[in-house]
């Protein structure tokens, strides 16, 4: 596996461990009279690698779906930026 190649395959894990154990936390806090229902699946499109599931109801992947739909609408930038590293030089 190429470098370049290794480091997409590793943000994707990330991005998807990111993205279950906050629909996760979100199912845990504000869960569905009915319970989950539905599982959803992260999956890669060029190896067909699953790379992780999550199991949500339906109120809150609604609440899911209408956040990306708002956010999409306002063309806002990404919530989190690349951590930046900064030198200080003290005067010693």
């Amino acid at each position: 596996m190429a470098a370049d190649e290794f480091a997409l395959h590793f943000l994707a894990g990330s991005a998807t461990a990111v993205f279950a154990a906050g629909v996760g936390r979100l199912v845990a806090a504000h869960p569905h009279p009915h319970g989950t229902r539905l599982r959803v699946t992260v999956t890669l499109v060029d190896s067909g690698e699953q790379l992780g599931q999550v199991d949500v109801d339906e109120t809150n992947l609604w609440d899911l779906g209408r956040f990306a739909d708002r956010r999409a609408a306002a063309g806002f930038e990404p919530v989190s930026q690349a951590p930046r590293l900064q030198l200080l030089r003290g005067g010693a």
